[in-house]
């Protein structure tokens, strides 16, 4: 699972750019922090403004923490500025099965005072910007990646950015071919029978995850668990081949009980139900 936030002082881009990233990045979802409270709301409860930043962070942290323990999805995204505080906080959320990425937009401060987009600038706006800058929201040390975005537009922007989210976790997936002819633990989360939680389709295979692992889409390693007739919880066999899909980072391990094999076609034909919608190759383990 990916937390990705997108830092920059006001009017850098956030959330148009995160809005378009909704639609580049795997299962992903967006968080609006505005709408966790709105100016109305702070004015009603009698907060100062600083009382309600603090207020909107807290209530942006519980519905993080509650995205992270239903892991309905793969990428949650959410733009919000970040300070020394809210980033220890964020960090805290990575685990094994988990990541947190801080992508700063920093365009000049010029280009941050003009009107962008359909937004008009007030007094206000304006200064709290210069505040921003002088306070080093677009320089911050704990940037996974700062982009000047002076002469992007949105959509490119978002490109550069889906471009280092794949590539950062590729290189966690990059050793998955080392799993290829070893004895792996696969815990089941969709036990054979069971039905998908979100498409409604039945598991004919007992299908889950390797613990303590990071795969390619942020969550634990998948695997299908082939030649076993039955539901089960949890399984110990080979790895005898990868599905690697070409248009998705999140290969799938083939785990069948030990001294069994499949031919790329058996295969194919077991975990077709799933993997139809995906384009991809069958990895086996190189004898020579």
């Amino acid at each position: 699972m990916l937390f990705l936030n997108i830092n920059g002082p006001m009017n850098s881009g956030k959330s148009t750019v995160s809005k378009i990233l909704l639609n580049m990045l795997p299962n992903a979802t967006f968080i609006e922090v505005d709408d966790l409270m709105s100016d109305e709301e702070q004015e009603k409860l009698g907060l100062s403004l600083q009382q309600g930043w603090r207020e909107r962070h807290k209530r942006l942290n519980q519905k993080l923490k509650a995205l992270k323990e239903s892991r309905e999805y793969e990428t949650v995204i959410f733009a919000y500025p970040i300070a020394d505080n809210t980033y220890q906080d964020w960090k805290a959320l990575e685990d094994s099965q988990t990541k947190f990425l801080n992508i700063t937009l920093a365009p000049s401060l010029e280009e941050c005072l003009k009107n962008r987009g359909t937004r008009e600038l007030d007094d206000w706006e304006r200064n709290r910007i210069k505040e921003m800058y002088e306070e080093g929201y677009q320089s911050r040390s704990y940037s996974d990646l700062i982009i000047n975005n002076d002469n992007q537009t949105p959509e490119e922007t978002a490109e550069m950015i889906k471009d280092f989210v794949k590539k950062t976790t590729q290189k966690q997936s990059a050793s998955n071919k080392d799993y290829l002819g070893q004895t792996v633990s696969v815990v089941m989360d969709r036990p054979m029978g069971s039905k998908h939680p979100k498409h409604g389709f039945v598991y004919p295979v007992n299908y889950g995850y390797i613990p303590s692992t990071i795969s390619g889409d942020g969550e634990e390693l998948d695997a299908y668990v082939l030649g076993v007739q039955e539901p089960l919880e949890k399984f110990t066999g080979k790895c005898v081949a990868i599905i690697h899909r070409t248009d998705d980072n999140d290969d799938k391990l083939i785990v069948v009980p030990k001294g069994m094999d499949f031919s790329d076609s058996e295969i194919e034909k077991q975990v077709q139900f799933q993997e139809q919608w995906f384009h991809h190759i069958i990895i086996r383990k190189d004898l020579k």
